[in-house]
């Protein structure tokens, strides 16, 4: 079993590079605070770290002094629960070797690399021609819109930078000698194998960093250009021990008085870290309040500073036997002093006491340990990242944790927080640690961010209100792909439907090596009043924007688009509701007239398939023996030939043709004939439903109904036809590769009505922009969505900060999260209404510049470059 160990330690010990081994030899930690303040004087870069060697087969790190140890990358969890609680006690709580050294990190960090990668990969000629150009101007401007804010910003006014947070879980154990016995390899096995577990266990994603792995992320501290190494991918040198790589080639480290400069030749490498330890907290600690220092979660307003940072709690586990023992020694000798005539002269004996006594009691079910928080924050320079730690600390005292900003020890205490890189004797010198149980040291433990969202690859880009970078793909789910979409008037809803649209016609389903000569990006059907998108629709080729009148020379006869009339999911039931809705605008039809309809309506299918017509049927009907029935025959008069409805539903013009990638059907001018309007969006999904069928799964289609209040109302005591008919077309999307999405004012609109009702148990994805308080409380009131109080609070903090963003409550199950949209200025001019806009982006274009040029060239024109 040590075979494999052994050659790896001569690999690192051959005598080839002896003149290096001397460079890196000796402790990493000196017996003195001065030796400590020199340790970065120099330019021997692997004296910072103690990590030698990483053996793949145990997945296991060797280290300096006599440590093995292991690091596992999870997620963070988004929010806290008893179960997540009890997990972190009992990890802490249980068996491990003496001295045992563990890190409880969390880091939230510019690599943001991975994200826009995934975001590449489902773009790029999805789409032909000068549309194709536009789509792939516009995710370019996205990837650099977000490289850029890494350092810079998403939006001035907030500051807010994309970062991506990540928990690591780091354990060290102390061996007797360099290499394992073969008894202390069994027992790191099976503490490594047991921790996996727990964080499996809690959905947290663990994976076991290799060594290219954690040298990637330990590298994102040392190493600040644009360029740096582990932007990409990290090649490990085996020529040197793995600590001497996490500064780059031509890297130098110099000690601040407030911190450490980290700088090389070229001056975009320059950055700066300064360090903050724990020193008070608040008298009384709630589970899950640490995540309070992270930012401005209930709000998304006052989040003092964006800079990356690592929040590590530090550590150590004594023996159970020998910490309780002493312990008691010390516990038996204070309730000894801490009575009659001592407390007169020595107050504070009776707080150590009454401190005993608590962590006696906690100590039935637990474990005593020494424990540190400490804080990393970066920036670019001394004066920003100063400045943004003393915002910290002010924020951070405000919540009643009191950090010191470390001077003398900045640079121990820096080393110390990064994975593998705590020491026992940092822990002796520091007088950084403090004893808790293990019960009271999950309360200090940074493990909650935000929800990722649900890819990798995201179509849609967010940050959340921590500035967690968020990836969404409503098509990602083992589910329906459908969505509501809720926004009061001035929410930023046209930003965002622009955004849903763009995004999915720009983007496609298989991964950018794998596409061919065939387009995959996806096609969109919107229905509209108020003519919100015929600007977009202008911006594209391949569109149609059709307007909706009584001078339509097209028709929506429902019989042609059937593709499937028979089963639960089959179009009869759509076209039947149809029917009714046609027959009796006031829904007052009987059962026994219902079902006589779907006997008559299955009767004509079969005679005569997709040759049948209203007129057909309207006739079936009339020739009925009940008058009831005959009675429906007449009411469908208006719709069939000759009626004056006759020829928008008839064999008389073609069926409409929805060929485009983008199909804008515009209502605006039947909104003074509601009845005619309703039925007129019943037959146009149930077209649509046929278009996405015949265009096969290759690509996505989305199937977008705005302005949905107008047809979600019921009618008291009627049956809403319409309700029936979107239950059925709602759960048919799927079968085509579709999503349905729902816009509407408000949410309590949706919960109100019959229709509403049908498509919110049919959308399992919930967007909720900006809400009206009062629309918001009546919600509560009446118990329909489901939510705790801090739901409904969270959806009433949801705003728009006009020019700068938008805001979005994203839901799918119990996944939740408030996010906010960012849309780089190229973007910004394409989803521009303003006739001047689309004047100056036409002029470039007329030169010989492309779309991505006439977009830049604009902006700058415009005073925005």
């Amino acid at each position: 079993m040590l075979n494999k160990i052994q050659e790896a330690i001569e690999k690192i010990l051959n005598p080839d590079i002896e003149e290096t081994q001397q460079n890196f030899a000796g402790p990493l930690w000196r017996s003195t605070i001065e030796d400590q303040q020199k340790l970065l004087g120099g330019n021997k870069a692997a004296e910072l770290n103690c990590v030698m060697e990483y053996i793949k087969e145990y997945q296991m790190f060797l280290m300096e002094g006599g440590y093995i140890g292991f690091v596992i990358a999870c997620q963070p969890t988004n929010g806290v629960n008893n179960e997540i609680r009890t997990a972190y006690e009992g990890f802490l709580s249980d068996e491990f070797p003496h001295n045992t050294l563990i890190q409880l990190s969390l880091a939230a960090l510019p690599r943001i690399d991975g994200f826009l990668n995934g975001y590449r990969q489902l773009r790029g000629k999805r789409i032909g021609g000068e549309d194709g150009e536009l789509a792939d101007a516009m995710s370019e401007s996205v990837i650099n819109y977000y490289s850029k804010a890494r350092k810079e910003s998403l939006d001035k006014k907030s500051g807010i930078r994309p970062r991506d947070f990540e928990h690591w879980i780091t354990v060290k154990i102390p061996v007797k000698n360099f290499i394992p016995s073969d008894k202390e390899l069994k027992e790191f096995l099976e503490i490594k194998d047991r921790t996996y577990s727990i964080f499996e266990g809690l959905g947290l994603a663990p994976l076991i960093l290799n060594d290219e792995e954690w040298l990637s992320r330990m590298q994102t501290f040392f190493n600040h250009s644009p360029n740096a190494l582990w932007r990409d991918k990290v090649k490990i040198n085996k020529l040197v021990p793995l600590g001497a790589q996490i500064l780059e080639q031509g890297g130098i480290i110099n000690r601040d008085e407030y911190g450490l400069e980290f700088s090389s030749l070229d001056e975009k490498s320059n950055g700066f870290a300064s360090v903050m330890t724990l020193k008070q907290t608040p008298d009384y600690l709630n589970y899950g309040d640490i995540i309070n220092l992270l930012g401005d979660w209930r709000f998304g307003k006052r989040t003092v500073a964006w800079n990356p940072y690592l929040m590590t709690l530090n550590v150590q586990l004594p023996s159970i036997h020998s910490a309780n023992e002493e312990f008691d020694r010390r516990n038996k000798w204070l309730k000894k002093q801490a009575k009659g005539k001592m407390l007169e002269w020595v107050s504070t004996l009776k707080d150590q006491a009454q401190d005993y006594f608590a962590i006696e009691d906690e100590l039935k079910n637990s474990r005593l340990c020494k424990i540190s928080l400490s804080m990393i924050v970066l920036g670019e320079n001394k004066k920003e990242t100063f400045t943004a730690t003393r915002k910290l600390q002010a924020f951070f005292k405000r919540k009643e944790y009191k950090f010191n900003i470390e001077t003398i020890l900045a640079p121990s205490t820096f080393l110390n927080a990064l994975p593998l890189g705590l020491d026992d004797e940092y822990i002796k010198l520091s007088d950084r640690f403090d004893e808790w149980t293990a019960k009271g040291a999950v309360f200090l433990l940074p493990h909650s961010a935000s929800w990722k969202g649900n890819t990798s690859r995201p179509i849609l880009e967010f940050v959340t209100r921590f500035g967690q970078i968020f990836g969404l793909d409503i098509f990602e789910t083992d589910g329906s792909f459908n969505a509501l979409i809720c926004a009061r008037s001035g929410a930023g809803k046209s930003f965002f439907n622009n955004k849903l649209i763009t995004s999915y016609l720009g983007s496609g389903v298989k991964s950018r090596l794998d596409v061919g000569s065939d387009t995959d990006g996806a096609q969109v059907f919107v229905i509209d009043k108020g003519r919100s998108y015929e600007n977009l629709a202008s911006q594209y080729k391949n569109a149609q924007f059709i307007d909706f009148n009584e001078n339509m020379k097209f028709s929506l006869d429902p019989f042609a688009n059937i593709d499937d009339f028979y089963g639960k999911e089959g179009q009869a039931a759509m076209v039947h509701s149809l029917l009714k809705a046609m027959a009796s605008e006031s829904g007052d039809l009987s059962d026994y007239q219902s079902t006589e309809m779907l006997t008559v309506l299955t009767e004509l299918w079969n005679l005569k398939g997709k040759g049948s017509s209203i007129t057909d049927f309207s006739e079936l009907c009339e020739k009925h023996q009940d008058v009831e029935i005959k009675r429906i025959g007449r009411q469908l008069k208006p719709w069939c030939e000759g009626g004056i409805f006759g020829d928008f539903f008839g064999k008389k013009y073609p069926p409409i043709n929805f060929k485009s990638r983008l199909i804008v059907c515009e209502m605006d001018e039947l909104s003074s004939q509601p009845h005619l309007s309703q039925c007129v969006l019943m037959s146009l999904i149930n077209a649509a439903q046929h278009a996405m069928f015949l265009s096969g799964n290759k690509q996505r289609k989305l199937f977008i109904l705005d302005e949905a209040w107008e047809y979600l109302k019921d009618k008291p005591g009627k049956i809403n036809y319409l309700a029936e008919f979107l239950e059925t077309g709602w759960r048919r999307f799927r079968k085509t590769r579709a999503a349905g999405i729902c816009i509407t004012q408000s949410l309590l609109d949706a919960y109100q009505s019959q229709a509403g009702m049908a498509i919110v148990n049919n959308s399992p994805w919930k967007f909720m922009l900006a809400q009206e308080p009062e629309a918001v409380d009546k919600l509560k009131e009446l118990k329909a969505y489901d939510g705790t109080d801090q739901d409904y609070d969270l959806m009433k903090s949801v705003h728009t900060d006009k020019g700068h963003y938008s805001e979005i409550l994203v839901r799918y199950g119990q996944s939740r999260e408030i996010v906010k949209l960012f849309v780089d200025k190229e973007t910004q001019l394409v989803y521009s209404t303003d006739p001047d806009d689309r004047e100056l982006v036409d002029k470039f274009k007329s030169q010989g510049y492309s779309i991505k040029e006439a977009l830049e060239l604009a902006n700058k024109e415009k005073g925005r470059g």
